[in-house]
């Protein structure tokens, strides 16, 4: 390998978490199929619900609000919240029950496993250099075991427009 400049110091270290730290493709199925049970059990009129049913609102929800792509947690919140609205909840109901769910979901979002590699990588890492998450999900890495590793975590939607754009890059490098 050939260096042609010399490479400045590391001011901070910026990491995704899904797939990234930890495979996400068991998390995100585990937690669907979680999420569509307790929605079933919620409320008897949603016991045949199907998992189509509940994309097909967050379809809905983009489609109506393009620019709430960037912030994943409120377009689910605001689909669920429809699908409630749409079986005969009332504002204060929907919103409330749209939060139950949501709740759910987080908890389960949050059960991930991560390697102990990766947890030997952070640890090794952040001895040395400011370590930050950058990511476009919406799961929290303190309730997966990550957090303390990290100074930052800036989450698409509430720190800015989701990756690529620039915006969450953009933070990390004024921190």
């Amino acid at each position: 390998m050939h260096v042609y400049r010399q490479l400045t110091s590391i001011a901070e270290i910026t990491f995704d978490l899904d797939d990234t730290l930890y495979d996400n493709r068991p998390v995100i199925a585990k937690t669907e199929q979680e999420l569509l049970n307790f929605i079933r059990c919620y409320d008897d009129r949603f016991n045949k619900l199907q998992f189509a049913d509940l994309k097909n609102y967050q379809t809905l929800i983009v489609n109506q609000y393009p620019k709430i792509y960037h912030d994943v947690t409120q377009w689910r919140w605001l689909a669920v919240k429809a699908l409630l609205c749409q079986y005969g909840y009332d504002r204060e109901g929907s919103a409330g029950g749209a939060d139950d769910i949501m709740a759910q979901f987080s908890y389960s979002r949050s059960q991930i496993v991560v390697p102990d590699v990766t947890h030997k990588i952070l640890s090794t890492l952040a001895e040395k250099f400011p370590l930050a998450v950058i990511t476009n999900a919406n799961a929290d890495p303190y309730a997966c075991g990550l957090g303390d590793y990290f100074q930052f975590v800036f989450k698409a939607g509430p720190d800015g427009r989701a990756k690529p754009f620039s915006d969450m890059y953009s933070w990390a490098t004024l921190k």
